[in-house]
């Protein structure tokens, strides 16, 4: 009974890819399709997007995107129904809600400006160190003896 349904399942989901297939998309509609398939990662293949997953599990989900963006159905209806059916994780970028999706978003900046503050600082400590004596007015005294010879050498 489960190989029969498996069966069926199978079959019904081959023929909707061929005929998805069967229709041309237009090039708005492709780069819908890559568009969407470079916000998910692959449920076959672990860490790659689903553009990137060479398995033929991975086309045919490509396929059935295709299907749907043919259909008519939005990015979001797209991407809520494979989420729907493999899981938040297949997002390739957190949604931006609740503290943990506005923090993984926020962060990186964060880290971007302690950076660059970090940075500035340094660099601003630095010239300070080099400038010093300087500003100090302390000028070592050259031994009398080497300017001596520098100036016989120069004659």
């Amino acid at each position: 009974m489960v190989r029969k349904g498996t069966l069926l399942l199978t079959l019904t989901f081959y023929l909707f890819a061929t005929s998805a297939l069967a229709q041309k998309l237009t090039p708005e509609q492709e780069a819908r399709v890559q568009r969407i398939d470079s916000q998910v990662f692959s449920p076959f293949c672990p860490g790659r997007l689903l553009e990137d997953c060479p398995s033929s599990l991975a086309k045919d989900l490509r396929d059935k995107i295709r299907g749907q963006v043919l259909a008519g159905e939005s990015d979001a209806e797209i991407i809520a129904s494979l989420t729907e059916r493999f899981g938040e994780n297949l997002l390739a970028a957190p949604r931006a809600e609740g503290a943990v999706g506005w923090l993984a978003w926020l962060a990186p900046g964060g880290f971007l400006l302690v950076g660059i503050i970090a940075l500035v600082s340094w660099v601003r400590a630095s010239r300070s160190k080099l400038d010093e004596p300087v500003a100090s007015g302390k000028a070592e005294q050259a031994d009398p003896e080497v300017e001596r010879t520098i100036r016989e050498q120069m004659r």
